[in-house]
């Protein structure tokens, strides 16, 4: 079982976060969605509220306005809409590290979906 929940973060605008996370709170727009390793597929729309995440770095919270999410065996996967750039401009460093990890959390085939 994997220790770590690979958690992706992306808006129309950019790639908010792409790392490693022990876990995830996420606002569901029905009520609070804790993620863990080994969490089971879900596809859900996101409420209003923070993500907050915690790894080696200590926790975070990203603000959102929804969006949705998909959980599949491998990642955490939330499309977000809203105030983005104050979410960059609030987390700063969080866009370059996102791109670092790009190529980690999404195959070659995805990254070619997604025309990046």
């Amino acid at each position: 079982m994997r220790e770590t929940v690979q958690l992706v973060v992306v808006s129309p605008e950019a790639v908010i976060y792409a790392g490693e996370a022990w876990w995830v709170q996420i606002p569901l727009a029905d009520g609070m969605l804790g993620v863990w390793p080994g969490h089971a597929p879900l596809v859900a729309s996101l409420g209003p509220g923070e993500i907050a995440y915690e790894n080696e770095d200590g926790a975070t919270a990203i603000p959102i306005d929804g969006g949705t999410l998909r959980i599949d065996a491998e990642r955490c996967v939330l499309l977000v809409g809203g105030n983005d750039a104050d979410v960059l401009a609030d987390h700063d460093g969080l866009f370059e590290h996102a791109l670092e990890g790009l190529g980690e959390a999404f195959s070659d085939e995805e990254i070619e979906e997604f025309g990046l």
